[in-house]
């Protein structure tokens, strides 16, 4: 059997029984050292608060309503994950692998981004208060509909970043890419974009209160002229 190693620690929490997609083998509550679990795993629902999942691959895994709250993914390759509606509260994804992941509708307040690969990910209806994004990849990244009050895009590219009818109040874009974005309709009050590449980035019919615009690239921007 095609499989992976889920190094997870004795786990002192009460989780479901998780099975390995075509295979008969399980999570079970407290019995999680060293399991195989097929390729994708599935761990949908599972509670896997604050257990160090750092490094592993995770590529294609289910974990849609899993709650992740406090979880060490740093360095996981989570490609194509199915993470909708999970809790990821307070963990700690830096430098993973999310590229075409579906994290729509999970909640990310205060997760640690930096250098993780957000490329074409899906965050759409999102929640993510104090989440720290800095030096991503979010290319092509969808974000529509998402609440991100004061968390930090600082040096991300966000070029074609879909980001239209969302609450992006009191964010850090300095130095951020957002060429070719979309903000249509988007609340940016209290946001700065000091430094940042707005080329031909979509600003119609967004809000602008107290928003800081300084050394900005504006070439063929749309919608705005600060």
């Amino acid at each position: 059997m095609v499989g992976t190693f889920l190094a997870v620690a004795t786990l002192s929490v009460s989780i479901p029984t998780a099975h390995a997609a075509g295979s008969n083998r399980s999570i079970a509550a407290g019995k999680c050292n060293f399991i195989k679990v097929a390729k994708p795993a599935n761990l949908r629902g599972c509670d896997l608060y604050g257990q160090n999942l750092s490094g592993l691959d995770l590529t294609g895994a289910d974990l849609r309503g899993a709650n992740l709250l406090l979880a060490k993914l740093s360095g996981t390759k989570l490609t194509r994950a199915k993470m909708s509606g999970a809790v990821l509260v307070g963990a700690d994804l830096s430098g993973a692998n999310l590229v075409n992941a579906d994290l729509s509708g999970a909640d990310l307040g205060a997760a640690d981004f930096e250098g993780a690969n957000l490329k074409g990910a899906n965050l759409t209806k999102a929640k993510f208060e104090g989440a720290d994004f800095w030096d991503t990849d979010m290319r092509n990244t969808k974000l529509n509909s998402v609440r991100a009050l004061t968390s930090s895009f600082r040096n991300a590219n966000m070029t074609g970043a879909q980001m239209s009818n969302a609450k992006f109040s009191f964010c850090n874009f300095v130095e951020t890419n957002l060429t070719n974005a979309n903000l249509q309709r988007s609340d940016l009050t209290g946001s700065t974009f000091d430094g940042a590449n707005l080329t031909r980035a979509n600003f119609t019919m967004t809000v602008l209160l107290f928003t800081e615009f300084k050394d900005v690239n504006l070439t063929g921007v749309r919608g705005f002229r600060p």
